[in-house]
């Protein structure tokens, strides 16, 4: 029996392309309307979610909320290098998982629609790889720097990079040797392209 790869961030890109889809619909048709006595009371925040695209093996999703005109909460999660090997032997397993969250100000460019971003970000991250038997925890800090353009009056396509410091705990099954990493840089094969669709949702003031 040939080894079969199932390459997980294709599938993973599948669903949350379907997901963001019901997510959109819902969104829209989901708008009630506003009477008099609320409209006091009620004020709408925009948000932004989306799929984040940064190499063949790296997908995720983003979402943002608005603070103040400009000023934005980040969040994504990203499934980077996931894969799943089966044959009549074994199965082997190997992945990470990071999750991100932090700023974005945002600075418009002459034409309408076009502006540039930038913003502090932390970062989470675990991997595991079965056939070693050993995981990685970590946690970087980097500035995300980026431009966006509006696609359509709902739909915004960006272009972002990311510097970062970061510490690498590599560890090991019970006895065997572990370490710690630090490492920096910035990769400009790293560059993230994000297609994000923009709402308003009704909150309390």
């Amino acid at each position: 029996m040939k080894q079969q790869r199932i390459k997980l961030p294709l599938l993973i890109f599948i669903c949350l392309m379907v997901n963001s889809m019901v997510f959109a619909q819902k969104v829209k048709y989901s708008k009630k309307p506003v009477f008099k006595s609320q409209s006091i009371r009620d004020q709408t925040q925009k948000r932004e979610f989306g799929i984040r695209v940064s190499g063949i093996n790296s997908y995720g999703a983003i979402y943002k909320k608005q603070k103040v005109a400009n000023k934005y909460k980040r969040y994504r999660i990203a499934f980077l290098n996931t894969d799943l090997y089966v044959d009549q032997r074994q199965t082997a397993f190997n992945g990470s998982l990071a999750f991100s969250f932090g700023n974005e100000n945002r600075v418009e460019l002459g034409k309408k629609g076009f502006s540039f971003f930038h913003g502090l970000e932390k970062t989470l991250s675990a991997s595991y790889r079965s056939s070693r038997r050993r995981g990685e925890l970590g946690l970087s800090l980097g500035y995300v720097l980026g431009f966006q353009v509006d696609v359509f009056k709902y739909l915004t396509l960006s272009m972002e990079t990311i510097p970062y410091i970061s510490a690498k705990a590599d560890l090991g099954a019970v006895g065997a040797r572990n370490s710690i990493t630090v490492s920096s840089g910035l990769d400009a094969r790293r560059i993230a392209f994000s297609l994000v669709y923009k709402f308003n949702k009704a909150v309390k003031t």
